[in-house]
């Protein structure tokens, strides 16, 4: 069961992450910069991550998953407008997330 503190420090570090993100590319994220960032301990780091990647691999899912959670599109919107909207949104992340894993 998760505590108050546990969820806390996992916001921390994924708000951390993400601020890090727009400064560096994925794989030059330290475990000693996210830390010193979200003002968390290393043991809490590895509590719940095993790595920089695991944790971006989380992430990742985490946004995913809330991603599915978003109702369906207003009916009145044209199903065209909303696919177009949808794939713009979507290639605009993939070419994000494609940048930070390759570093470049």
């Amino acid at each position: 069961m998760r505590t108050q503190n546990t969820l806390t420090a996992r916001d921390r570090m994924e708000r951390a992450f993400f601020d890090l993100l727009e400064e560096y590319p994925y794989g030059k994220i330290s475990v000693a910069q996210l830390i010193q960032n979200a003002g968390v301990s290393r043991t809490t780091f590895y509590r719940h991550y095993t790595d920089i990647f695991d944790m971006y691999k989380k992430v990742c899912e985490h946004m995913l998953d809330e991603l599915l959670k978003l109702p369906a599109p207003i009916a009145s919107e044209p199903q065209e407008r909303i696919n177009e909207t949808s794939e713009r949104s979507f290639t605009r992340y993939s070419c994000n997330c494609s940048k930070n894993i390759f570093c470049c």
